[in-house]
């Protein structure tokens, strides 16, 4: 029997094994966790072992906390100290030595010796117990023995969430907070929980749980108890969790004259806060702060250092411890005494908003295995973060997620695989991406079906350069530099902003020529000629809006009679409007012509047009504008039969920013395939607007089969 699943599991579905696979394994007599307290991960491992295997194996199995002389098939968990102190010193002959957080794994396929999870520290039996699930789960553990030690890439492996007070999530497109809801902690902090233990299963081990844009608000005696609460949800699961600040807080908050770093009041105001936190948040991880950008306050608003307002911070918690495509920053190779964390983004912000499915891992492996040539040494990214190049014992990476509510965390199922991978990344940074994948798609969707693993894996791995071959163009002219005659931004030292002169010096000799800079980065290097023959042979190609929007920037000649030549499209304007009238659209490229069609009112609205095209079978595609304020319903005729109807509301489905107004982020497609139509048939759209919505249209495209406009 199929039961429905909400995604609400992610990776961590446990699908029971086939019974092909399930016949290959022996039983466990019994898991033994060395822990009796329910605090500890290494307890929460033994109960996830638990659950595991009785849903993978249909096993139900006791977790006991004692080490017998015999352990017979058991599941041994448990700390190296742990191990040693009760007797355990016969199942560590092989153990390597381990890193903070490490793990080692010792399975034999026929059951004897039984399974041992032999952890550093406490958080290490998690990620054991997460390993072996895994591969349990994915079929891996059949055919063959393991005995492999598992070490961090990095110390440092935390989350960002942009969460804000009142429950909304800036760049969120996943629903709303687990962690806040009318300026509080919220009550029911269960999916909190959940949360920590699928960071756990990626051997996560931070999280900062307020947007970076913060509030002063959140510094008071009933969220100081509430992120307490959060703490000891996440602690079981290795997770210590940190809170972003607002700095110009002690104004706001305290009331003093200022916020200056260096004033005795405004540290004395810190250190209290500091010390209030740290009560309630024993392991605090410590603070992020977003200053002197975006328009937020910071020490430069008290003519100060950046670092003399790192500094108060560091301070003050010392006593308890604590685009599509560019160039990495040429500060990991800059930065060579202090330690450098790298932060990605999983939430999709700039890269279709959970509205498109963009894996972005195999970008994040371009990023780690860019070489700085330190010295004319082999620096990956990968090394310069993890602190090895420049021999530093702290550094890693950082996140911003902006998971919420919804069933499937980030926005749709998809999305997800960009969370694992983010985990896998920073535990292994030189890990595949595309092993990554399969992992992920075999723990989420199916560890046998190879048909659907294969779809999901070349979806997952053509989707990055899809995205970026359809999204159009960044408008902002301070970025594209489009002239009459080229397009790019120079940043070489011979003509340019000098940027690419602050990387290495083998680095900077390959940016500074525009015919040894790789094509995928030209256009931050070089201002390129139009003519400019890439590598692959071609010219820089231009498509639909990015068509529209540079011929009317620079007024060049289309040779190749791209824009404007859509020969299946029929405008709205064009066809016999009654009750609409035709509008102008900004930006221009924003619609096909520059202009659309709105109601005149909130009566129905009628289009109509005679098809010229030959008769045939077509897809007919609607474009139109799905913007906020309300949910118009259109109706799409052919000589008076309905071919189709749909009802504007995206804003409801979709899980990205939507704007008010007829411009790019409004305009959508509908689609109706297959549909007969006959040369000389009257084609008629009606739109019934709502509120503000007033059934806007821009064109409709009769397209043979196979054909995309």
């Amino acid at each position: 029997m199929l039961h429905p699943e909400t995604g609400i599991d992610a990776w961590l579905r446990y699908a029971p094994l086939s019974e092909g696979l399930h016949s290959l394994h022996k039983p466990v007599s019994s898991i033994i966790a060395l822990s009796t307290n329910p605090s500890s991960p290494v307890f929460v491992a033994g109960k996830e072992l638990q659950c595991g295997l009785e849903r993978i194996l249909r096993q139900s199995v006791q977790v006991e906390s004692r080490l017998d002389a015999d352990t017979g098939r058991s599941i041994i968990v448990g700390i190296l100290s742990t191990l040693q102190a009760n007797g355990g010193d016969r199942l560590l002959q092989s153990v390597p030595a381990l890193d903070e957080d490490g793990f080692w794994l010792d399975i034999n396929v026929d059951g004897s010796n039984g399974i041992q999870i032999v952890c550093q520290n406490e958080r290490g039996a998690l990620y054991g117990a997460f390993e072996y699930l895994s591969l349990l789960a994915q079929g891996k553990l059949a055919k063959a023995n393991l005995h492999q030690a598992y070490n961090p890439g990095a110390p440092i492996r935390y989350v960002n969430e942009w969460d804000n007070l009142d429950g909304s999530i800036e760049r969120g497109y996943g629903g709303k907070s687990i962690f806040f809801c009318d300026g509080e902690v919220l009550k029911d902090l269960s999916r909190v929980r959940q949360y920590a233990r699928l960071l756990a299963s990626i051997r996560i081990n931070g999280c900062i749980v307020n947007n970076v844009n913060s509030s002063h608000n959140l510094l008071n005696e009933t969220n100081f108890d509430g992120l307490g609460r959060i703490a000891d949800i996440m602690r079981p699961y290795g997770v210590r969790i940190g809170v972003s600040l607002f700095f110009d807080t002690p104004r706001g908050l305290a009331g003093l004259p200022t916020s200056d770093p260096l004033d005795p009041d405004v540290i004395k105001f810190w250190e209290d806060i500091t010390a209030k936190l740290y009560k309630r948040v024993l392991d605090m991880l410590g603070y992020t702060i977003k200053a002197n950008s975006e328009g937020q306050p910071g020490p430069l608003t008290y003519s100060r250092t950046l670092a003399q307002g790192a500094n108060m911070f560091a301070r003050a918690l010392k006593p308890h411890d604590f685009q599509i495509r560019e160039p990495p920053s040429t500060l990991f190779a800059n930065l060579r005494k202090t330690p450098v964390i790298c932060e990605f983004m999983v939430c999709q912000e700039y890269l279709g908003q959970q509205s498109h499915y963009v894996y972005m891992a195999p970008e994040w492996e371009t990023i780690l295995g860019f070489d700085m040539r330190i010295e004319d040494k082999p620096s990956l990214v990968r090394d310069i973060a993890s602190g090895k190049v420049h021999g530093l014992n702290k550094g890693g990476y950082a996140a911003v997620t902006n998971i919420g509510d919804d069933p499937t965390w980030l926005g749709h199922h998809l999305s997800m695989s960009n969370l694992y991978a983010y985990g896998r990344l920073c535990w292994d940074a030189a890990a595949p991406a595309q092993d990554i994948l399969l992992d992920w798609i075999r723990l989420t969707f199916t560890a046998e079906n190879q048909k659907v693993i294969d779809t999901i894996r070349e979806i997952g791995m053509e989707s990055w350069p899809t995205y970026e071959a359809y999204s159009d163009g960044n408008g902002w002219g301070q970025w594209t530099r489009a002239d009459s005659k080229a397009l790019g931004m120079d940043r070489t030292a011979a003509t340019g902003t000098g940027y690419a002169a602050q990387y290495p010096p083998q680095v900077t000799a390959q940016f500074e020529s525009i015919e040894i800079t790789p094509d995928d980065l030209l256009l931050w290097f070089h201002h390129v000629p139009y003519t400019h023959k890439l590598k692959s042979g071609h010219s820089l190609v231009w498509r639909d809006s990015v068509n529209n929007f540079y011929l009317a920037k620079c007024g060049i000649p289309d040779d190749k009679n791209r824009v404007g030549n859509y020969p299946w499209r029929i405008e709205a304007e064009s066809m016999q409007l009654n009750g609409y009238t035709i509008v102008g659209v900004t930006p221009p490229e924003a619609a096909s012509g520059g202009r659309a069609i709105v109601a005149l009112s909130l009566e129905k609205a009628v289009v109509t047009t005679t098809i010229t095209f030959p008769s045939r079978r077509y897809d007919v595609a609607v474009n139109y504008f799905d913007h906020t304020g309300g949910h118009a319903r259109y109706e799409v005729l052919l000589d008076g039969k309905a071919v189709g109807e749909w009802t504007s509301d995206l804003d409801t489905r979709l899980g990205h920013d939507f704007s008010e107004h007829l411009d790019g982020h409004s305009a959508t497609r509908v689609y109706f395939r297959g549909v007969d139509v006959r040369e000389g048939s009257e084609l008629t759209v009606i739109g019934y607007p709502d509120g503000k919505d007033m059934a806007s249209l821009d064109y409709v495209s009769v397209l043979p089969e196979g054909v995309v406009d």
